[in-house]
């Protein structure tokens, strides 16, 4: 209290808001949710300054407990992206459509043999005759080390997988039909009916969908669409 006294009593700073996060409002767990706001609603009654804003209200409320909205803004995360991060704890009341992608196009194309080795430790061997092609995307783009196996939608139609392991800056795709240097590859998103998310790859390398997206690097090219 002492704190927001003397913030307030100083010309140049401004007590513009107050703000907490919730603990549970991404589980079943609403008894600790609704702790959390008495909790709030206690330290925030008697305040000798009033701020400007109040928020709290996280993905997590809005979507499962929107009910409990008492404040003046709503702090969405990953529900921007369209994605249920709590997954499969919770399923979502309503429909979401995914916002995010993420595409490179390939930078190298050539035939594989039945039998070539591809990757360090000469682990993947092609099953049959098909082509290789590189895309310009690796572990240090935030993209998975353990990602070898997914799948990679190919704008000429084909559905390719992942190979020979994820490299630093880029990654290696088997498919059957040759494919042009150019040609966009999708790994998160949709080609035609066929589509990958965020859920995929997070099943895939056994890892959580906030961890992944935390994880893509700001190298990686932001191109917002309308």
């Amino acid at each position: 209290m002492a704190a927001i006294q003397e913030v307030s009593a100083q010309d140049t700073l401004i007590f513009q808001s107050m703000w907490t996060h919730f603990a549970t409002a991404d589980t079943p767990n609403v008894d600790y949710v609704d702790f959390q706001i008495s909790e709030w609603q206690r330290l925030t009654h008697d305040l000798p300054v009033e701020p400007n804003e109040n928020h709290f209200a996280n993905t997590g409320i809005a979507t499962w407990y929107p009910e409990k909205i008492n404040t003046d803004i709503v702090r969405l995360g990953i529900g921007l992206f369209g994605i249920n991060g709590s997954v499969p704890i919770m399923s979502m009341p309503f429909e979401l459509i995914p916002a995010l992608s993420l595409k490179a196009k390939v930078v190298n194309s050539k035939p594989l043999k039945k039998g070539n080795a591809v990757g360090y430790g000469a682990e993947y061997h092609a099953p049959n005759d098909g082509y290789l092609i590189t895309i310009p995307i690796g572990h240090s783009d935030g993209y998975p080390f353990n990602g070898s196996g997914m799948r990679a939608l190919v704008a000429d139609g084909q559905i390719g997988h992942i190979v020979g392991g994820v490299a630093m800056d880029q990654s290696m795709i088997f498919v059957t039909n040759p494919v042009a240097v150019g040609t966009t590859v999708t790994l998160i998103g949709r080609v035609g009916d066929q589509s990958i998310t965020m859920q995929d790859l997070a099943e895939h390398t056994q890892s959580s969908i906030v961890a992944l997206m935390n994880d893509f690097a700001p190298r990686l090219q932001r191109i917002i669409v309308s």
